[in-house]
């Protein structure tokens, strides 16, 4: 392995949201922290903001690793490479108490376990010390392992405030991810140069949405996307063959998700890939998803050529999260 270039795309997943109880002004927003503060706390991320843009009281910002995006009283970081989230908790934490949040209502870190996790920096080399270093920063929170530890699997850690966690998620939350692995060549060629052919095809799955993309030298992609509601849609592409990656993540409510997970597996055909998906209480479909173990969501439907291995339910006080990890037909 030395000298080889090595990447890891997987994305480590940071997500807070404030509450307004007892906060010190009446209407608290973390969309009054300006640009150059959230400049100043990437740094320690080791990333930095390309570009940025506004729809439905969001600011999505296209990072150099990744995305952030920025509403009243939710922040989500999201960042690959060997970046450091963890790091930026206390200056996240001091630039909401700065306007007016005095109490965080919940905290949610992820990630699925990296393919080189020898080449992260520490705590980042595992997960066991990734929790103690949150539980220092938010007591109170667990941690978990969904799937096959000899296999794909993703790790999370969760905190919920239940005095106030209700409170800050106002409205229904759904959020999905899908983590593709073992990607075609002829498909990852595509994002080699600035050939962006994958994208009018992802227009028409997702019509309406605002833009912001980028493509790498000498390859890769990302992309922020916001539609007409505030809601985002974000996918990251690492294109080289011998650790090919693509991501999505999308908090767009559906009553059932099997199409569009099916649209996107058409478009990147990857060889395996993971899929979480988070349902609040507060969601119009909570009650679908609790009820069949997000089954009523259309994830139990399968997808046409692949085989599932792993689904893990887990339900927490606010949320239900499932886990769901897949192959193609034929291969381990």
């Amino acid at each position: 392995m030395a000298g080889q270039y090595l990447y890891e795309g997987t994305e480590k997943l940071l997500e807070i949201w404030f509450s307004h109880q007892d906060s010190s002004r009446d209407c608290p927003t973390l969309l009054e922290i300006p640009r150059a503060e959230w400049d100043v706390v990437l740094v320690k991320v080791k990333c930095e903001i390309l570009s940025v843009i506004e729809r439905g009281g969001v600011f999505a910002y296209l990072l150099s690793e990744s995305s952030m995006f920025v509403s009243e009283n939710r922040l989500i970081l999201k960042t690959c490479g060997t970046t450091t989230p963890l790091a930026a908790i206390d200056d996240i934490l001091h630039l909401a108490r700065g306007v007016g949040f005095k109490c965080v209502g919940g905290l949610f870190y992820s990630r699925k376990n990296f393919l080189h996790p020898e080449l992260q920096l520490p705590p980042y080399t595992s997960f066991v010390d990734e929790t103690n270093h949150l539980d220092e920063a938010v007591p109170g929170g667990g941690a978990y392992c969904l799937g096959r530890l000899n296999g794909d699997h993703w790790f999370l850690y969760i905190m919920e405030e239940a005095s106030v966690i209700h409170s800050s998620v106002r409205t229904g939350d759904q959020t999905l991810e899908l983590l593709m692995t073992n990607l075609p060549e002829d498909c990852m060629a595509r994002f080699h140069s600035p050939d962006t052919a994958h994208i009018g095809e992802l227009l028409q799955i997702c019509p309406g949405i605002l833009l912001d993309e980028k493509t790498f030298e000498p390859c890769g992609y990302s992309m922020n996307g916001l539609f007409p509601g505030g809601e985002y849609l974000t996918i990251h592409i690492t294109p080289e063959p011998d650790f090919s990656y693509v991501s999505l993540e999308t908090n767009l409510i559906q009553s059932e998700y099997a199409s569009m997970i099916g649209r996107i597996l058409q478009l990147f055909r990857p060889g395996s890939f993971v899929t979480t998906l988070f349902v609040a209480n507060s969601s119009p479909y909570h009650s679908a998803a609790a009820a069949a173990g997000a089954e009523g969501l259309g994830l139990d439907q399968g997808f046409h050529g692949y085989s599932e291995n792993d689904r893990t339910v887990n339900v927490f006080k606010h949320y239900n999260v499932t886990f769901a990890s897949f192959n193609k037909s034929g291969h381990s």
